[in-house]
């Protein structure tokens, strides 16, 4: 009689295990998905990243070139007054160089700010994107936290 019913158990036992096995597997799988994800998600964050420091180099580069023109810039200007006497003419050619640099002031900024937008919203982006993977990775913590108090 003792033996029927401690078999009884431990089948009972056995079956509770290979269920819990089945759903153990799942929450492995499904963690392994989110890990395959993550992953999938640095290299985003890498090629980002890349594409951020060949923007920055691009900007650099564009600099170097709006220095060598303002100074190109200068040095006509600065001969053109040397043959120029006339204060009329000096003061057409001052305003000229004005707006000139307002200009290469203003085509700078607005390089600047887009590069600032382009930065800020890839930010927002990978913000957004750890938030999820947060979101996601608190689940199964509690998902695996549950499991293991059930066992």
């Amino acid at each position: 009689g003792r033996l029927v019913s401690s078999l009884s158990k431990y089948k009972e036992s056995h079956a509770l295990l290979r269920q819990e096995n089945v759903q153990l597997k799942k929450l492995v799988e499904e963690t392994r998905g989110s890990l395959f994800l993550l992953k999938n998600e640095k290299i985003r964050v890498k090629e980002l990243m890349t594409q951020l420091e060949n923007i920055k180099k691009d900007n650099s580069e564009l600099e170097g070139k709006v220095n060598s023109l303002k100074e190109s810039e200068k040095e006509l200007n600065t001969r053109l007054l040397e043959k120029k006497k006339n204060k009329e003419e000096r003061l057409a050619l001052e305003v000229k160089i004005v707006e000139n640099l307002g200009k290469l002031l203003q085509q700078e900024k607005e390089g600047f700010e887009s590069l600032y937008l382009k930065e800020a919203n890839a930010h927002k982006q990978l913000k957004e994107k750890l938030e999820q993977q947060r979101k996601k990775n608190k689940m199964l913590v509690a998902r695996l936290e549950k499991q293991k108090s059930v066992t």
